[in-house]
């Protein structure tokens, strides 16, 4: 929590065009926003914190999120339903740093 996940999100946002600003979607689990230059069509941001069981992402569409070519999909807390993600995903783990401006952000496939 408090790591930077939702402004990494928000910047990664920015530098694909969308103006219009989010917030976690913590509530209504993930929202879409339309990608308007580039080869890619959608941007997923999902939050899965709220998420008891992987399978309840797949019985709302989330499988066809997924495989879509079109799409891009950001995942907050993906470890929580990392059963039903694909294997060639891209990782990126946010700790806090030594003092409450310090963050630090690793990668992984």
């Amino acid at each position: 929590m408090g790591s930077g996940k939702t402004t990494f999100v928000q910047g990664f946002i920015r530098g694909l065009g969308i103006k219009k600003r989010t917030v976690s979607p913590t509530f209504i689990i993930f929202r879409r926003l339309a990608i308007k230059r580039g080869k890619f069509k959608n941007l997923y941001h999902v939050d899965a914190y709220r998420i008891k069981n992987p399978k309840e992402l797949l019985r709302i569409g989330f499988r066809d999120v997924l495989d879509s070519p079109e799409n891009i999909v950001v995942i907050e807390w993906a470890d929580i339903i990392k059963k039903i993600l694909p294997k060639n995903i891209y990782h990126l783990r946010f700790t806090h740093g030594a003092d409450s401006t310090k963050r630090s952000i690793k990668g992984s496939f």
